[in-house]
C-alpha cells in the first residue's frame, strides 16, 4: 500500500528563524522521520514574486534556503526537496484553477488582506490569486495532507473546493486532501512580543538560525582611552545601560589587541584617531549629559546584535546594511541619517539644528546650522519618496522630532 503524500512549503524571503523552525521545519523533520508519507518540501519562489525583492536577492536567499533547510534536517534520502520554480507545472496547473476558482472565493481569504495591509503600494494581482498557485502547488503531487496551524485551515479548505470543481468538471482525479493539525508554537517578535515573530517585519524582530552564539548574546564595549576620571563616572551607570566598560591608559600592547579583537567597540578619548571604527572625541569642553546621548547612540545601534535593527513606529532601521524598512520596502540611508534619526528617536522633546549640530555632528566646527538643516530636508523628502510619508520627521517652531 503506497503512502500518503505530505506537501509544504516555505518562501525564500529571508533568512530562516526560530520562529520558522519551532513553526514549521522542527515539525516538517519529524513527519519525514516518522517514516508514515512520502514528504515533499519546496522553496516556494514563485509566491516571493509578490513581494520587492531583485532577482538577484532572490537567487540567494534561494540558495540559502535550501541550505538551512539541509542543516535544520530535512533528509534528500528520506524526502523531495526541490525549489518551486523549477516545475514549471507548478504555474500551468495553477492557471487551469483560477479557470474554476470563484473570485468570491479569493475575496474571503483573509492573507490576503494582512499581505497588501503590508505593503500599500505594491498590492499586485499575485497576491489575490496566489492562495490558487498554493492549490497547484499541494494537489500537483496529488497531496493527501498538509501540516498546517489553525490560521491555515482555510487554505487548505480551498485545496478540498478546487479539487472537488476540478472533479466534477473533468472527472475524478485528484484526491480529498487532509489538514494534518499541528501544535505551532507562536514564537513572538523580539520587537513587538505581542505579534508573531516574522522576518516580513524587518531583522530586528527575529533571532536567526544562522546567528552565531556571540552574535545573539552580543553585548555593547566601551573602551575608555587616557580618561580615568570618564572612568569612574561611567562605571557607575555601566549596568543600567548594559555596556562593558574598560579603561585604557597607555597606548600599549593591550589595548591595542583589544581593538583587533573587538573592531565594533566604542572608543572615547581625548586623542583623535579615524582608524576606530566607532570614535568619540573627548575634550575639556564635552559635557557628560552630550557624551551620555552618543554613547546611547551607539548602544541603540548595537543593541540587537550584529544585525542592529531598531523599531521606530512602523519602520525598521537594519543599521548593519543601512536600510530602512517598512511594508517590505526598503530605502538605503547614509551612516549619518541613521545616527541622526537614532537621536531623534530617543529624545523625548523636539530638537534644534544646534542641538543636531552639537550631538550627531559631534560639535564640528566647520559645520553650519543651516547645512543640518539641508541634510534634514532631503533625508525627509528621500524617506517621501520611498515611503510617502511626509510627516515621519516634522518641524515645529521648536525643533525636529520623529512621530513614533
Amino acid at each position: 500500500m503506497s503512502k500518503p503524500i505530505l506537501f509544504s512549503g516555505i518562501q525564500p524571503t529571508g533568512n530562516l528563524h526560530i520562529g520558522n523552525y519551532l513553526g514549521a521545519v522542527k515539525n516538517w523533520v519529524t513527519l519525514q522521520n516518522s517514516g508514515d508519507y512520502r514528504c515533499f518540501f519546496s522553496v516556494v519562489d514563485y509566491h516571493s514574486l509578490t513581494g520587492n525583492m531583485t532577482a538577484e536577492e532572490r537567487k540567494g536567499q534561494i540558495t540559502r534556503t535550501v541550505i538551512e533547510l539541509l542543516a535544520a534536517g530535512i533528509d534528500p534520502e528520506k524526502s523531495t526537496l526541490f525549489v518551486q520554480s523549477h516545475v514549471p507545472e507548478h504555474t500551468e496547473l495553477a492557471w487551469v484553477f483560477n479557470s474554476l476558482t470563484p473570485m468570491a472565493e479569493l475575496e474571503r481569504m483573509t492573507q490576503y488582506k494582512d499581505k497588501s495591509a503590508r505593503q500599500v503600494k505594491n498590492i499586485n494581482a499575485g497576491l489575490f490569486t496566489y492562495p490558487v498557485l498554493q492549490v497547484a502547488d499541494v494537489l500537483l503531487y496529488h497531496g493527501t495532507h498538509v501540516p498546517v496551524g489553525e490560521d491555515q485551515v482555510q487554505h487548505i479548505e480551498l485545496v478540498r473546493d478546487v479539487a472537488r470543481w476540478f472533479n466534477n468538471r473533468y472527472g475524478e482525479y485528484f484526491p480529498e486532501t487532509n489538514v494534518l493539525l499541528t501544535h505551532i508554537p507562536r514564537v513572538k517578535s523580539l520587537l513587538e512580543p505581542t505579534k508573531k515573530m516574522s522576518k516580513s517585519r524587518g531583522q530586528g524582530h527575529v533571532i536567526e538560525l544562522a546567528d552565531e552564539p556571540d552574535i545573539i548574546m552580543s553585548k555593547l564595549n566601551v573602551a575608555i582611552f587616557k580618561l580615568p576620571a570618564l572612568y569612574e563616572i561611567l562605571i557607575e551607570i555601566k549596568s543600567e545601560l548594559n555596556f562593558n566598560l574598560f579603561n585604557f591608559t597607555e597606548n600599549n600592547e593591550d589595548f591595542k589587541n583589544f581593538i583587533i579583537k573587538n573592531p565594533h567597540s566604542l572608543v572615547i578619548s581625548t586623542e583623535e584617531n579615524k582608524s576606530f571604527k566607532n570614535f568619540i572625541y573627548y575634550n575639556k569642553t564635552f559635557k557628560i549629559k552630550i557624551l551620555l546621548q552618543q554613547i546611547n547612540i551607539f548602544l541603540s545601534k548595537s543593541n540587537y546584535g550584529i544585525k542592529s535593527n531598531i523599531s521606530i513606529g512602523r519602520y525598521t532601521i537594519d543599521t548593519n546594511s543601512r536600510l530602512i524598512i517598512k511594508d517590505n520596502l526598503t530605502l538605503k540611508l547614509t551612516e549619518r541619517e541613521i545616527d541622526l534619526l537614532i537621536y531623534l528617536k530617543n529624545s523625548k522633546e523636539e530638537k534644534t539644528s544646534l542641538d543636531l549640530q552639537k550631538n550627531v555632528w559631534k560639535h564640528s566646527k566647520d559645520l553650519e546650522t543651516h547645512t543640518v538643516e539641508t541634510h534634514i530636508y532631503r533625508l525627509r523628502k528621500k524617506i517621501f519618496d520611498g515611503f510617502g510619508d511626509n510627516e515621519f520627521i516634522i518641524n515645529n517652531k521648536v525643533g525636529y522630532k520623529i512621530l513614533k
